[in-house]
């Protein structure tokens, strides 16, 4: 049994070395030591220390480590431009810095690895798993993260433009204030995700899973929701541009009624206008007059439109893509709520409509007497 340990870790000492990371392969040796209980013999034995390696600022450009176990080791500020990670076991590593663009990292578990400000451009991480890992202000543009697993993943203010997040699974991931222009998210599961203040322009988002999800100030511009199953996401003040909204699931949401909602009540107040002109056309009241029901009118509709602009301004996370209106108004009803005076228009104009009308009444209960 020692004899066979002995022998796969010579095989990695090899492999290592080649690497040009010898302190690896020693520190292997020593490790593989203790485990076995037993202390290196011959004259040339070295007796390693038991702490973990420790490779802070350490050039391993190109460096093949596929396979290798890292799990736990200090690579900040590493160089690993180009390397060869595929497979590797890089669990709670500290990558903090490390300058890895191009590296692969296929099939790589970076489970709860400290990813800060690492420079991961134009890699690929292909089905790698990040679950809880911390990639805060990262960079990761044009990288390839299909199938990757990134749930509960902290992202906050990385940057991801056109990277592929096709089929990703990031439920429950941080991802404030990321920049994911032009990024593929297509199948991606974002349930429960924080995406508060995110850049989604022109990125496609189509068939993804937005359950329970946070978009609070994100930017969809020119962004496809087409087929995303939004139940139960929040979308307040974010802003949708011609994006595209077809097939959209979950979008009964109460608040996604609210628009239509205040759109009826806006109805019943032209409707009791319309009702008051009628009475007093038929009391021989001056309709043209200021105390006439034409102003009465005039106030109820302007009351409508308040109320419909207030209400917009108000539930503009659902009044864009879960609109009970229909699809064709969409963009529209986006653009309007979107505005960021759209509900203090709406506000002024339902109190000033309220006023004209009750002192069209009043002036017309005192015609009376």
């Amino acid at each position: 049994m020692n004899h066979a340990i002995r022998s796969h870790v010579a095989t990695r000492v090899v492999a290592l070395i080649g690497a040009g990371t010898a302190v690896v392969a020693t520190t292997l040796i020593g490790t593989v030591g203790a485990a076995t209980g037993e202390e290196p013999q011959g004259p040339d034995a070295i007796t390693c220390p038991a702490q973990p390696v420790q490779l802070p600022g350490r050039d391993l450009t190109c460096a093949n480590l596929a396979g290798a176990d890292l799990h736990g080791l200090d690579f900040t500020q590493a160089d690993l431009r180009g390397a060869n990670l595929r497979g590797a076991d890089l669990r709670g590593a500290r990558l903090g810095q490390a300058r890895m663009r191009g590296s692969d990292l296929r099939d790589a578990d970076l489970s709860n690895a400290a990813l800060g400000q690492a420079d991961l451009r134009d890699a690929n991480l292909a089905g790698a798993t990040l679950a809880g890992a911390q990639l805060v202000q990262t960079e990761l543009a044009d990288a390839l993260l299909p199938g990757v697993d990134a749930g509960r993943a902290r992202f906050t203010q990385a940057t991801m433009p056109r990277a592929d997040l096709t089929g990703a699974v990031l439920s429950g991931a941080d991802l404030g204030q990321v920049d994911l222009d032009d990024a593929v998210l297509t199948r991606a599961d974002l349930s429960g995700a924080d995406a508060g203040g995110t850049a989604f322009v022109r990125a496609d988002l189509s068939g993804a899973r937005l359950v329970d999800a946070s978009f609070t100030g994100a930017d969809f511009t020119n962004a496809d929701l087409s087929g995303a199953d939004i139940t139960g996401a929040t979308f307040f003040s974010a802003t949708f541009e011609v994006t595209k909204t077809d097939g959209v699931v979950g979008g009964s949401s109460p608040m996604g009624t609210v628009a239509f909602l205040s759109a009826l009540a806006g109805a019943v107040l032209i409707g009791t206008s319309v009702a008051t002109w009628a009475r007093r056309r038929r009391a021989g009241d001056d309709v043209g007059s200021t105390g006439g029901g034409a102003t009465v009118v005039a106030a109820g509709v302007a009351q409508a439109v308040g109320l419909y602009l207030l209400a917009c301004g108000f539930v503009s996370d659902y009044a864009a893509v879960a609109s009970p209106l229909g699809g064709d108004v969409a963009p529209v009803i986006g653009d309007l709520a979107s505005h960021p005076v759209t509900p203090f228009v709406g506000a002024l104009l339902l109190i000033a409509a309220t006023v004209v009308r009750a002192m069209a009444r009043g002036r017309s209960v005192m015609r009376v007497a």
